[in-house]
């Protein structure tokens, strides 16, 4: 599927009087880029291409009527919305009806002046630019929502991750000050501190303190380095994405995902990563990390009161993929079908929005990809992103 990006609106014309194509293309090809067809199939196989801004649609065409057409149009999501404007040499009220309820958006005589066809298509296609922008803005608002109640469910997992190296990074830090103190001040060890476990003689003294601040620095630094490593995810994960597409290894998504919610998981399952190296694809970075956070979270859920996670990923000629796999009960047939639908879920109340997978395969799908579900009952569930190498 190729969208238009030229400057100009492009409009389809679906019409198979040559005469009104003559009128039509020169009144208008200096304000629309335009198409033209004078079938219906071709109509449609046109609009599969390269989708339309608008489409002008004469009602009487050789194989099928224009209601039809914009019936079939409607019933296809990736068309439904495009507006569609009947031409009629007709204004009698049952004909322009039907065009309604074939899902027309207006209609307009094929004689009509340029200027009242003009007016009628720019206000359609302002109409059609501000329900996208506000549909946009929706999903995106939708989208950060769910991103902020994961971040809220999480919120206490997060905050030990954090307090516990900067725990153990206060806690050398003020042995570090002491040793400070004893090495610069000559102060003695203080009486109760162990002296019977440090070498004797200042030269042993001084060994020792050597190698213990080596230790305490080294492992402040891990500590530190922790911290700075789950602010950048939370960072990331909660920003919203840049319209810009970026190069990106679909396993770091994934390990990003993890950084999260590993207090989450730690106490519900073990982790064993089967990662093969994987080229770089453009994508959504922070996007791709919702979804792996949503299928982390599920599969923690689904394994009581412990089981394994497996984490892969690993390519071909055409795809790379990243998949989390858990041992739970797995997800009964019937219902398979089911949970890419927004608001359905079968957790418990309070547990869940119904909006995970929901959004998940919304942002696959826009990445041009699929999110692929396989599941056997007591053997567990599989959730698998596919995305092109392309």
């Amino acid at each position: 599927m190729i969208e238009h990006s030229g400057t100009l609106p492009r409009i389809l014309i679906v019409d198979d009087e040559h005469l009104v194509i003559r009128m039509l293309n020169k009144g208008l090809k200096n304000r629309y880029d335009l198409q033209f067809a004078s079938k219906g199939n071709d109509a449609l196989a046109s609009v599969m291409v390269d989708l339309p801004d608008l489409i002008l649609l004469d009602v009487g065409l050789p194989d099928m009527d224009g209601y039809e057409v914009c019936r079939r149009l409607q019933e296809n999501p990736l068309s439904r919305d495009i507006p569609v404007i009947f031409l009629t040499g007709h204004d009698e009220h049952q004909d322009i009806l039907r065009g309604f309820q074939a899902g027309g958006r207006d209609y307009v005589l094929k004689y009509a002046t340029v200027l009242e066809l003009m007016a009628r298509i720019d206000t359609h296609l302002e109409l059609h630019r501000q329900k996208v922008a506000l549909k946009d803005a929706l999903e995106q608002n939708r989208m950060q929502h769910e991103k902020m109640s994961s971040l809220g469910l999480l919120m206490a997992g997060v905050a030990h991750e954090i307090n516990t190296p900067m725990g153990y990074v206060s806690a050398n830090l003020e042995i570090l000050a002491r040793y400070f103190d004893q090495l610069v001040g000559g102060e003695k060890i203080r009486q109760g501190e162990g002296e019977s476990k440090h070498p004797t003689g200042d030269s042993g003294r001084m060994e020792y303190l050597a190698a213990d601040v080596v230790d305490l620095i080294n492992e402040s630094l891990e500590g530190v380095r922790r911290v700075i490593k789950i602010t950048r995810e939370l960072k990331n994960f909660s920003r919203m994405d840049a319209p810009e597409l970026k190069p990106v290894i679909l396993s770091d998504c994934l390990e990003s995902a993890l950084v999260i919610c590993s207090n989450e998981l730690k106490c519900v399952a073990t982790i064993r990563k089967e990662y093969e190296p994987l080229p770089e694809v453009p994508c959504h970075p922070g996007q791709l990390s919702q979804v792996f956070l949503n299928l982390l979270l599920n599969a923690g859920q689904a394994l009581e009161p412990m089981g394994e996670i497996v984490l892969r990923s690993w390519s071909d000629d055409a795809f790379v993929y990243a998949s989390v796999s858990d041992t739970g009960p797995g997800i009964p047939r019937e219902l398979q079908e089911r949970i890419f639908e927004p608001f359905y879920t079968t957790k418990e109340r309070g547990k869940g929005t119904g909006l995970g997978l929901s959004i998940s395969h919304d942002i696959i799908a826009k990445h041009h990809g699929e999110l692929l579900v396989t599941s056997t009952p007591e053997l567990g569930t599989t959730f698998t992103v596919k995305l092109s190498r392309g």
